[in-house]
């Protein structure tokens, strides 16, 4: 089976993704042992040939943007908790949006939850 992506590529992507190690192009191509422009081309180069392994977010914007879509947490809870300002975390959330990464409302993953009521007993067709 022929591989698609290089190995530097792989390399270069696992360095710099949020999800594994998170470095910057700068640190990343020192580990690599090449210069930061090698990093990113190929980075280029794995986008045009793989782009759902993309966006990549820095470490920063990847904590506020778990602590805001996953976690729930407003802005100036994030703010308070980071020690810094809400519009710097607004900044931060725009910058992965224009990435491509979605953002939804805060708690919009945990809205919703299962419950049951007394009232509810006569409505229910089978009980366990």
């Amino acid at each position: 089976m022929k591989r698609t992506i290089t190995e530097d590529e792989e390399q270069a992507y696992r360095l710099c993704h949020h999800d594994f190690a998170g470095f910057n192009i700068a640190e990343a191509a020192k580990i690599m042992k090449v210069a930061p422009e090698t990093v990113r081309l190929l980075l280029k180069s794995l986008r045009a040939k793989v782009p759902q392994l993309f966006p990549i977010l820095t470490h920063r914007q990847h904590l506020v943007y778990w602590l805001y879509v996953i976690k729930g947490l407003s802005q100036q809870k994030i703010a308070i908790y980071l020690n810094t300002t809400q519009s710097n975390i607004w900044n931060l959330l725009n910058r992965a949006k224009k990435k491509g990464m979605p953002i939804l409302k805060p708690t919009a993953l945990f809205r919703y939850t299962i419950t049951y009521k007394d009232w509810m007993g006569k409505y229910i067709a089978y009980k366990f």
